[in-house]
């Protein structure tokens, strides 16, 4: 719940809930409520793409991999991974991401990538991601109904889309 809270204080704001209140007060229109509602759950989703990449890494990422991991960062990956971890694997992990990012070896972050488990809690993550891409395309579609200019809202439509399914 603190991780979905903060996301929305954060990414999800400025991923998709400003851009798309921006529009309508540009266009001279009061924006509505499902722009803010699945703006949420799109920026949302959005966050879990990132820390999914981040952790499966690839140049076209262009950042660290596992810099996440580096810098302690609590992600939705991670906490699906402590809460299913049996008790020893989680005081090790824990463990892990206390000491500072210089005193990290590489290969136990490494091999803290390589658990079963962890590819559980991505692929657990990326099918969150897709729940809430999913439920923001759907509460936008409602207040796009009526908009008019048919070829620049598929292009919206795409971007809101491209905005979740980045690759690596």
């Amino acid at each position: 719940e603190d991780y979905f809270r903060m996301v929305a204080h954060k990414a999800a704001y400025y991923t998709a809930v400003a851009p798309l209140r921006l529009g309508a007060l540009l266009a001279g229109k009061t924006p509505p409520a499902a722009y803010e509602e699945g703006g949420l759950r799109l920026g949302t989703a959005f966050q879990i793409v990132d820390d999914v990449l981040n952790l499966e890494g690839g140049e076209a990422y262009g950042k660290e991999r596992a810099g996440d991991l580096y810098e302690g960062k609590r992600t939705l990956i991670l906490l699906r991974f402590l809460e299913e971890a049996p008790p020893e694997e989680r005081a090790r992990a824990l463990a892990l991401l206390a000491l500072p990012r210089e005193a990290k070896p590489e290969a136990e972050v490494g091999s803290l990538l390589e658990r079963p488990l962890a590819s559980r809690a991505l692929a657990w993550a990326k099918a969150e991601a897709k729940r809430l891409q999913a439920e923001g395309l759907a509460l936008l579609e409602a207040a796009f109904r009526n908009l008019p200019g048919k070829e620049a809202l598929d292009h919206l439509r795409g971007l809101l889309a491209a905005l979740v399914e980045r690759r690596a």
